[in-house]
């Protein structure tokens, strides 16, 4: 008797076996883990070394021919290929599909090991790594307002990032387009020529000078101190004043031969958003979480919405415009259009009640170039 005669014979087992599928289903469907791609390891590794200042054929020379010829010993390679550009290495190994990608990684690694010390003594240690899915940044947020790049960039790195990788199911988060603060000595070759000093000596000078060093400790009768000498520089004036060197009784400073500014870090990456210079946070997952955690980002931009409506009925149009722009801003590049279109309507209407002309402008350019998107 098979099931189909068993059901017709006795059709409320049927029905009853059926409901417990159902149920069963629906149970399970709830506890099924949704996650964007497969959780599948490819048999890729790549080795990433940097060697500052050396050009590409110098790298390729004295770096990736050195790897390549230790790592081609390795059993089961497929390809081995690399890319040697300004100050970097990176070397590219297949495997077959039948190795396991751990175990080939840490041979790798041995002999990557092996080739040290025929590298360059300047050069970083190479960093070997597997090639990973959740390794692609599967959301980005851009940061942006009326506050300068510098302002922009630190609060980006040390309040919204610390947040941000708080949150279940982020790994990590990098900021591109920031420009951290950093103090620029710009060295005059004249004056240093003059003094007959080199651009070591200042960096010597840097180098043991602006420095904490631990100086032992104090020991009392119950109780024990620690002694740090506070050799770092705490502001440019301080820098200016460090001394570079005597010479004729006459005491050399930095600020004899250098100009120090309190400037920003070089421009290596840029973000924008409709041609404006911001930050954009990209965000990497730990775990094969991508569509949970895009789905906290969405409500995070509901939450700053709807402290936006608190704003707005607190009497405060222009704190209440920025926000619902932010929220409109980071719906519509999750690809909520709707509620993104419905957020900027509504920071343009609080920018309107503010008499903020240029905040404004911007919601309804932003509102504008949402509704072509959706309409493609």
């Amino acid at each position: 008797m098979n099931l189909s005669e068993l059901s017709v014979r006795r059709p409320v087992f049927g029905a009853m076996l059926v409901l417990g599928l159902v149920v069963l289903g629906a149970v399970s469907l709830g506890r099924l883990e949704m996650q964007l791609d497969p959780d599948v390891e490819f048999p890729f590794i790549y080795v990433v070394t940097e060697l500052r200042g050396a050009s590409p054929e110098t790298v390729e020379r004295e770096v990736s021919d050195v790897l390549e010829e230790q790592i081609n010993a390795i059993e089961g390679i497929r390809t081995l290929s690399s890319v040697s550009s300004q100050g970097l290495s990176r070397i590219f190994v297949e495997f077959g599909m039948h190795y396991d990608v751990d175990v080939k990684a840490q041979e790798v690694r041995d002999k990557v090991d092996l080739a040290r010390s025929d590298l360059p003594r300047d050069v970083e240690d190479p960093l070997v790594q597997k090639f990973d899915l959740n390794a692609i940044a599967f959301l980005t947020v851009v940061l942006g307002g009326r506050v300068p790049v510098r302002d922009l960039s630190d609060l980006a790195e040390h309040e919204i990032k610390e947040r941000l990788e708080r949150l279940p199911g982020v790994g990590a988060v990098r900021i591109l387009g920031a420009r951290a603060r950093e103090i620029r000595i710009w060295l005059d070759p004249l004056r240093l020529t003059g003094y007959g000093l080199a651009i070591q000596d200042v960096a010597d000078t840097l180098r043991a000078e602006n420095a904490e060093l631990a100086s032992g400790r104090v020991e009392g009768a119950e109780v024990e101190w620690s002694v740090t000498t506070q050799g770092k520089a705490r502001s440019v004036a301080e820098f200016g004043e460090l001394i570079v060197a005597q010479r004729g009784g006459r005491v050399i400073r930095l600020r004899d031969v250098a100009v120090v500014e309190d400037g920003m870090a070089e421009e290596r990456t840029i973000a924008r958003l409709d041609g404006n210079v911001e930050a954009a946070a990209h965000f990497f997952d730990s775990e094969v979480q991508l569509l949970r955690t895009a789905r906290r980002h969405r409500d995070m931009a509901h939450a700053l919405a709807r402290s936006a409506e608190a704003h707005l009925r607190a009497g405060r149009p222009a704190s209440a415009a920025e926000r619902f722009f932010l929220a409109g801003r980071s719906l519509a590049g999750q690809g909520d259009f709707r509620s993104g279109e419905v957020y900027l309507a509504s920071s343009e209407a609080a920018a309107r009640a503010a008499g903020d002309e240029a905040a404004r402008s911007r919601a309804r350019r932003l509102l504008e170039e949402i509704s072509r998107r959706a309409a493609q």
